[in-house]
């Protein structure tokens, strides 16, 4: 009885997924904003990797591998257990949705801003930054502001902040997904991203004896 009623919320599922479309034309499926956020979190994994250099600030690449495993690689799992699980249950999307709006967009900001702006290591990283010497991002900063060493170190923190706004948005566009994604599976029908909106049972009260 289990698996009837299983495989009926799985062709519901299929059904409103049918309905239902990205964001950039009527035949994008919904699925395919889930495929994109982690072929970004493997892209972003594998180049922010690939980028390290240990001629960093020891706080820089610490602060790198903690970004790597404790956002963007449980980020990628979440997303590709979800995917794997197709509609045989809705709770593993809701999971993903209270991930990615509890955990992984405010982690990256506290993490982004907290560090990189306002920590007190800020000051060596930019100093780092815009070293010619470092050859950081192909001296991104240094040319920035037109080699001026102690204005590029006293602005970079500050040039951060608003840097983090375009990962911010893709990470932002990829609840939107989850969401819409959650929303199809009849198992999350009536239900928050947090909270319930379904009635408890109400139930008689006994006779007294």
């Amino acid at each position: 009885m289990a698996d009837a009623s299983q495989d009926h919320s799985s062709l519901i599922a299929a059904a409103r997924e049918a309905k239902a479309h990205g964001c950039c034309c009527s035949g994008c499926k919904l699925i395919w904003e889930l495929k994109f956020a982690l072929g970004f979190d493997i892209f972003l994994f594998t180049a922010v990797l690939g980028s390290l250099d240990y001629k960093m600030p020891l706080s820089f690449i610490i602060w790198m591998y903690a970004y790597l495993f404790g956002i963007v690689m449980p980020s990628a799992i979440m997303f590709m257990w979800v995917i794997s699980n197709g509609n045989a249950s809705g709770w593993p999307r809701r999971r993903l949705v209270q991930f990615l709006v509890a955990y992984k967009v405010p982690g990256y900001l506290l993490m982004y801003i907290g560090f990189i702006g306002l920590s007190p290591w800020s000051h060596e990283i930019a100093q780092f930054m815009c070293n010619p010497a470092n050859n950081f991002e192909d001296n991104k900063m240094d040319k920035l502001f037109h080699h001026h060493y102690d204005k590029c170190v006293e602005m970079t923190p500050w040039i951060m902040i608003p840097a983090c706004i375009p990962r911010s948005l893709i990470y932002m566009y990829s609840i939107k997904g989850a969401l819409e994604y959650m929303r199809c599976h009849p198992e999350n029908d009536g239900k928050g991203i947090f909270t319930s909106t379904v009635k408890a049972r109400e139930y008689e009260p006994l006779l007294d004896a």
